[in-house]
């Protein structure tokens, strides 16, 4: 139906005073041909190949980054501190764990955190326990 309306009955509206139905549809032919989309505007504005690059960078970005929250939501192995049982690290940023808090039969954790320093005494150790996919809280 889109395509009959744009192909047949656009042209007229468009098309006002230009003669016959028949010339109608050449110069809506014209003017589509004539046309340049934003795709060709920035070709032509930047060079196509800077905007084939920055697409697949693009694409490429959105393909780590969804790869990556699904790896997160489907993790279940996480280091539990042994000062503090019942908490998961989250992230270690080099001498800083950050950990928060979970509940081990719900599979949750609270939207809180704390860092534990490795420079603290006594120095915590780490174990790798299978506890996940958690939720938050």
């Amino acid at each position: 139906m889109f395509y009959v309306f744009f192909e047949f009955v656009f042209p007229l509206l468009t098309q006002r005073g230009k003669g016959s139905y028949i010339e109608k549809l050449e110069a809506q032919r014209k003017r589509d041909s004539e046309d340049m989309g934003v795709a060709e505007h920035l070709g032509r504005l930047i060079g196509w190949r800077t905007l084939l690059g920055v697409l697949i960078v693009v694409i490429l970005l959105l393909l780590s980054y969804f790869a990556g929250e699904a790896k997160a939501l489907k993790q279940d192995e996480f280091f539990i501190p042994s000062t503090y049982p019942n908490s998961v690290v989250l992230r270690i940023y080099g001498e800083n764990i950050i950990c928060a808090p979970f509940d081990a039969e719900k599979k949750e954790t609270q939207k809180n955190f704390f860092v534990i320093r490795m420079s603290d005494e006594p120095r915590p150790t780490l174990e790798l326990e299978k506890v996940g996919p958690l939720q938050v809280k």
